[in-house]
């Protein structure tokens, strides 16, 4: 009897400093921006104890949309002496294992040095899980935690949510976790964040932040942002838009290959980047229009699309997003050491080869 005593008092005793489930704040989002005076401030995104629960107990219809998290913010020089000092002022301790989002202000990616050491301190913190979603905001991090009111419950459930559902079916399929930021900018120097704000209350996600040795270099819209993703991303169930006739016509892609090959030409390198489109016309209706017409059309907006997009990032940016140096490097290591690391990319020129096929004719006759 003695030993079964002695026996449970160290299993129980074991969890007396322990926190129960409802004594913690479980992070699903945090937001990181500079103040006036050059320090961090560090806002937490909380969902409420009964952000699932249900009206009317257990006969009850929807869930509640009332009171669905609370955010906390705080100032200091360092981002985890601002954390410490947001746990003192809550009742749960602050917990980041399920975290879903980080966003940074405009303001902190001006400022090389804070970046540098905003990076680094969510790196070296072991609670926060590497697929944290990353992105960035042209005003203050902490007006889209508090601004979100959206039915997802808060910013970071609704962030998540919004690149697993629609990971192939938007432009904005350059979804960035802290694991590919810290590798892109452990590697080549660059990354890409995407822009997200508030609107009515609602998250919209509107184009891409372009950072340079931790530093905001500049921004690009939809349009760059598509020539990106036809010739880096899986963009299956996206779409394509063509003026026809006068009409604007979608085709939706089922299938997409890129194929990239480079080659010396005039003394310069030369990219060529071969892509195969395949897909489905929506949303038109003439039964002249011949299927091969449309599908120069497509052909040519897909081109525009590319050349766009790689002028943009050589020319107005010099930032290689596309990653073609690095390419050319692992594709043709000679011709890269031939040109040197520094000018591959910025004396590069461009040829495309397009082929669209469309599949479906949808609404076509």
């Amino acid at each position: 009897m003695m030993v079964v005593v002695i026996f449970c008092s160290f299993i129980f005793s074991g969890c007396w400093d322990k926190f129960e489930p409802e004594e913690r704040g479980f992070v699903t989002a945090m937001g990181i921006d500079k103040t006036k005076d050059s320090k961090f401030n560090i806002c937490v995104e909380v969902p409420a104890l009964n952000i699932f629960e249900e009206k009317g107990g257990k006969d009850g219809g929807d869930e509640e949309e009332n009171e669905n998290s609370y955010v906390e913010s705080y100032s200091d020089s360092t981002i985890w002496s601002a954390v410490k000092a947001i746990d003192s002022k809550t009742d749960r301790k602050l917990d980041f294992g399920q975290i879903k989002l980080c966003v940074l202000g405009e303001d902190i990616l001006k400022d090389r040095e804070m970046t540098k050491q905003a990076i680094d301190a969510i790196e070296r913190n072991k609670d926060i899980w590497r697929k944290v979603i990353v992105c960035f905001t042209k005003g203050k991090a902490e007006d889209i935690l508090k601004g979100y009111v959206g039915d997802r419950k808060t910013a970071g459930f609704f962030t998540d949510a919004f690149f697993n559902n629609n990971r192939k079916s938007t432009d904005f399929t350059f979804k960035k976790t802290l694991q590919d930021v810290l590798s892109d900018l452990s590697g080549v120097g660059e990354t890409i964040l995407p822009i997200m704000e508030v609107k009515d209350g609602e998250i919209e996600f509107n184009g891409m932040a372009v950072i340079k040795d931790y530093r905001l270099e500049g921004y690009c819209g939809p349009n760059i942002i598509k020539g990106y993703n036809i010739i880096k991303e899986d963009i299956m169930e996206t779409d394509i838009v063509t003026s026809f006739n006068g009409v604007n016509v979608p085709l939706k892609i089922n299938k997409k290959n890129t194929d990239i090959k480079f080659k010396e030409e005039n003394g310069k390198v030369k990219c060529v980047i071969n892509v195969e489109i395949e897909g489905d016309v929506e949303e038109y209706r003439d039964g002249k229009v011949p299927v091969s017409e449309l599908e120069k059309s497509y052909q040519d907006i897909v081109s525009k699309h590319i050349r766009s997009s790689f002028d943009f990032f050589r020319d107005e940016l010099e930032v290689d997003v596309l990653r073609l140096g690095e390419y050319c490097r692992k594709k043709d290591n000679d011709l890269y050491k031939k040109f040197g690391e520094e000018n591959v990319f910025k004396d590069m020129e461009l040829s495309e080869n397009i082929s669209v096929i469309i599949k479906g004719t949808g609404t076509i006759n």
